[in-house]
């Protein structure tokens, strides 16, 4: 890893988001754009061929031991049993679109109504699993 891998969490006022592989990278770069916010893609952290390869239950449970929020469209991963358990185990908090077939500008509609719910739920210690559509929010884990 190399993006702030020292392995500890580090309370801060900001908000560092992982963005999972499966959105355009480009995500990340908009949300730097944010005040207080640090935005990485898998392969700002893991390297181009490594986010390829690098299992979500591993990216999950890296992000939650770091105090990451992840970004995803993998609204399934709630359901996946090494997902699930990577996310409780250590304190992922997750925020999955509650569609994958959004278009470009679909997504960055649905994840800016939310930023600021994500900003705040995403402070926070304990675990959560949001999918988030245009008109409502499912909280599999609040």
């Amino acid at each position: 890893m190399s993006a702030n891998s020292t392995g500890s969490r580090k309370p801060h006022d900001g908000l560092t988001l992982l963005i999972d592989r499966c959105l355009d990278h480009r995500l990340a770069g908009e949300f730097r754009k944010h005040p207080d916010v640090t935005a990485m893609s898998l392969a700002d952290v893991y390297g181009g061929s490594g986010s390829e390869a690098v299992a979500d239950e591993t990216f999950l449970q890296d992000a939650g031991n770091r105090g990451w929020v992840v970004l995803t469209q993998n609204f399934r991963m709630w359901r996946v049993p090494a997902e699930r358990q990577a996310i409780l185990s250590s304190n992922t908090r997750v925020f999955s679109l509650g569609k994958a077939d959004l278009p470009l500008i679909a997504k960055g509609l649905v994840f800016g109504r939310y930023f600021g719910s994500i900003r705040k739920r995403g402070r926070r210690e304990d675990p959560c699993f949001w999918r988030l559509h245009l008109s409502h929010v499912n909280k599999d884990l609040r």
